[in-house]
C-alpha cells in the first residue's frame, strides 16, 4: 500500500494548484495513511493550504503534527520547524516565534532559513542583530548563481532599510 503513498500526494498536490483545497486535503491525508514516511511531507503541505486560506489555527496544528512526526528527520525538522517561525512572524507573534528558532541548531540553518531569521529581526524593529546576519549572508546569496534575482533586490531594500533605521535612531 505504500507505493500509492506518493502517488495520492501528487494528486493532492495537483488538486491544491487547480484551487480544489478539500480535495487536496483529502487526498494528502490519505497518503499521509498509505505512506507514513510521507506523513511530515503531506502534513505540512496541508498546513500551508489553511494558512493561506486564512485558517491559522488548523495551520499551526497540522504544521505542529509535520514536526512532531520528523522529530528523528533533521532537516525536515528544521524545515517544518522554520514554516511554523515564517507562520508565527506572519501572525506578528514575534516571541513565540524566536523561541521555537532558539530551539534549532543555528550551525544547521540553510542560507534561506537565514534569510528568514533575518526577516524576523527585522519585524522585531532589532535592525542591529538583522544587520549581523544579513551582511554576510547577503554576499553568500549573492554568490550562489542560484539565487534569484528578485531574493537578492529584496534583501539588499531590506538590508538597506535597517542600516536607514538604525541611523535614524542615532540621529
Amino acid at each position: 500500500i505504500t507505493l500509492y503513498g506518493t502517488d495520492w500526494f501528487n494528486y493532492g498536490v495537483e488538486a491544491e494548484q487547480n484551487g480544489d483545497n478539500d480535495k487536496a486535503i483529502n487526498y494528502l491525508e490519505m497518503s499521509s495513511l498509505f505512506d507514513p514516511n510521507l506523513k511530515g511531507k503531506c502534513y505540512s503541505t496541508i498546513s500551508l493550504i489553511h494558512f493561506n486560506n486564512d485558517n491559522p489555527e488548523l495551520a499551526f496544528k497540522y504544521i505542529d503534527q509535520a514536526i512532531q512526526s520528523e522529530k528523528n528527520n533533521k532537516n525536515n525538522f528544521i524545515e517544518y520547524s522554520m514554516m511554523k517561525i515564517m507562520f508565527l512572524r506572519k501572525q506578528k507573534r514575534i516571541d513565540e516565534a524566536f523561541k521555537l528558532y532558539n530551539e534549532l541548531p543555528e550551525d544547521e540553518l540553510s542560507s534561506v532559513q537565514k534569510y528568514n531569521l533575518f526577516l524576523l529581526h527585522m519585524d522585531n524593529d532589532d535592525c542591529t542583530n538583522a544587520i549581523n546576519i544579513g551582511e554576510e549572508l547577503f554576499i553568500t546569496l549573492e554568490q550562489n548563481i542560484t539565487t534569484p534575482m528578485e531574493i537578492l533586490s529584496e534583501f539588499a531594500f531590506n538590508i538597506a532599510a535597517c542600516f536607514n533605521h538604525k541611523a535614524d535612531l542615532q540621529y
